[in-house]
């Protein structure tokens, strides 16, 4: 979902191997997730039985402590040179937005304003509860009801910066951007395709 997320370094569990289906498969598994993430930091846990997790959690210590110092002083500068906070005080200007449509490509909308293009840059899409906080921010602004008020109805196409999502308002969470919800239904596509070889 993010670049800089991309380039941190992984370790990836495989969990629920206290079941008879996961612990059966189990190798299988962890050596296809090692090819898959294209490392060997794979480590089969059970949360529920409390397996490995106590290793797991002594792993991560160590792998954490092993991050060079500079790499990460070094990804703070960038996230904040990403996030210009002098253009948009998030303590003023909030209510300075300038909603923009154009006859020719009707249900669509672009919201121009510095305070809510800092707010989208900033929020983490793939948490539900960041992207819920977004949508209060836009309720919270004006914005939803400004949107209303000029003819915007569910499902018109929003733009803020380079985000676009579906409008809707008045529901929960409604505000994810079209690239996850696309991610989103590739994963549950693949499941259903591996869940269909596996039943086969």
């Amino acid at each position: 979902y993010d670049d800089c997320l991309a380039r941190k370094p992984q370790v990836v569990v495989l969990n629920k191997v206290d079941v008879s289906e996961v612990r059966e498969r189990k190798d299988e598994l962890v050596e296809d997730l090692k090819l898959a993430a294209g490392h060997s930091r794979v480590l089969p846990i059970s949360a529920a039985t409390t397996e490995k997790v106590q290793e797991l959690m002594g792993r991560l210590k160590k792998f954490v402590e092993a991050q060079a110092k500079e790499g990460k002083e070094e990804e703070g500068d960038r996230l904040m040179a990403e996030v210009d906070f002098s253009k948009a005080s998030l303590e003023s200007d909030s209510d300075d937005f300038e909603i923009i449509s154009d006859p020719a490509y009707p249900n669509q909308w672009r919201i121009k304003g510095t305070y809510i293009e800092q707010i989208a840059k900033m929020t983490h899409w793939e948490y539900p509860e960041a992207v819920e906080r977004f949508g209060r921010q836009l309720q919270a602004l004006g914005i939803a009801d400004e949107l209303t008020a000029r003819g915007a109805i569910d499902g018109d196409l929003v733009m803020i910066d380079k985000y676009d999502f579906d409008f809707s308002p008045g529901m929960t969470n409604p505000y994810i951007p079209a690239e996850l919800l696309e991610k989103d239904a590739m994963y549950g596509d693949m499941r259903k395709l591996k869940t269909g070889k596996s039943g086969g």
